[in-house]
């Protein structure tokens, strides 16, 4: 495989090789920043370049990428990151079956009073894809992520991902998928590992693996040349848990973020519709809700001021999130590629016996997109 990369890149005369680079701005009002009862809003704004070189031939081709992102609060102005993002991929086809595989880096960079979200990470997937016939095919493939909190190596894991799925089309315009996922994770340092001068004690539960499974099945319909819709739904298992959090001489400390309310925390039943209808033009309407029942297995719900609940319960939430969204193309004489608009809101209501976690908020954004 490597020789193989080697060749393609070494003799691009006989290649098709093109460079493409894509620049997106996004504008966006949250009422509820941080997802929670305190109802914080603010002005989020992106600004985001995704470079490329392509290598493609007939039957194989390659890509090298690099994604910058820059990410601004406008109020809480502590909170704002670089995220960068590089990497390769490439595909071989055999016959009518196909072999993707991918490598990627990336690294998210905050201020002094964020840097215990900073981290480094390195990530990877293959996938086969076999084709049983014109309308029924089988996804078979794995993918892995190390990510190392370097100001907070004490939440430094690495997990795991294998997953089975097929796809089988009919002619009436309906599409069938069922998947099925295992997921694990583990840590890579032990408990007792240094974390942040204010919270330096760390609540774990199980003996630090988390083994999850996911079944996922979703039936999509075209109702005509110009309208889709789709159900979806998931189930989330856990054969075990060892979600780690902090904890302190007050009591434990929770956050609704990446390091700590992580998918290994809860099992779920969650059913989704969508909607794509094309109105007129390049104008594009995308809709649609979601329904999830969470229940957390390691996670207590607490009263507002961190005491336990009477009886001890673990914390349930009940979510339920609705979007829309409206996006048009626009194009200039002088351009190759259209301007594209973008125009997204979503609500949010989060029911929890946790009140801290009992909430709504509404997300309104803007973005426009180009490529080159």
């Amino acid at each position: 495989m490597l020789k193989r990369i080697f060749i393609v890149l070494m003799l691009s005369s006989t290649v098709f090789a093109q460079l493409g680079i894509q620049t997106e701005l996004t504008q966006g009002y949250s009422t509820n920043i941080f997802a929670n009862y305190n109802q914080h809003s603010d002005y989020v704004s992106s600004a985001e370049i995704f470079v490329h070189r392509d290598w493609v031939e007939e039957w194989s081709g390659l890509r090298v990428s690099y994604r910058p992102e820059y990410t601004r609060f406008q109020k809480y102005s502590v909170r704002n990151y670089w995220l960068h993002r590089g990497g390769i991929q490439g595909f071989r086809q055999f016959g009518e079956n196909r072999l993707t595989a991918a490598l990627y880096a990336s690294a998210r960079i905050h201020s002094q009073e964020y840097k215990w979200y900073e981290y480094s990470q390195w990530s990877g997937y293959t996938e086969w894809k076999q084709r049983l016939n014109p309308q029924w095919f089988v996804y078979t493939g794995g993918n892995f992520q190390i990510r190392d909190y370097s100001a907070f190596p004490v939440f430094s894991r690495w997990q795991g991902l294998l997953y089975l799925r097929q796809s089988r089309s009919f002619n009436t315009g309906t599409s069938i998928i069922a998947e099925m996922d295992f997921m694990y994770r583990n840590y890579l340092k032990s408990k007792t590992a240094s974390g942040v001068d204010l919270l330096p004690l760390l609540v774990t539960k199980g003996n630090g693996e988390n083994l999850q499974w996911v079944g996922i099945f979703k039936v999509a319909q075209s109702l005509s040349k110009t309208t889709g819709l789709s159900t979806r739904l998931l189930y989330r298992k856990s054969m075990s848990s060892s979600v780690r959090y902090l904890g302190s001489v007050e009591g434990t400390y929770y956050s609704d973020d990446e390091l700590f309310d992580t998918v290994f925390g809860f099992d779920e039943l969650r059913l989704q519709l969508d909607l794509k209808q094309r109105l007129w033009g390049t104008i594009l309407l995308t809709a649609g809700m979601f329904y999830t029942d969470r229940q957390y297995t390691s996670r207590l719900a607490l009263d507002l001021s961190g005491t336990p609940l009477p009886g001890y319960p673990s914390r349930r939430d009940y979510r339920t999130l609705a979007w829309a969204g409206l996006s048009k193309s626009f194009t200039a004489l002088s351009a190759r590629n259209p301007l594209n608009l973008e125009i997204e809101y979503l609500w949010k209501q989060n029911h929890s016996n946790d009140p801290y976690y009992d909430y709504a908020s509404s997300y309104f954004s803007i973005g426009l997109r180009q490529s080159f």
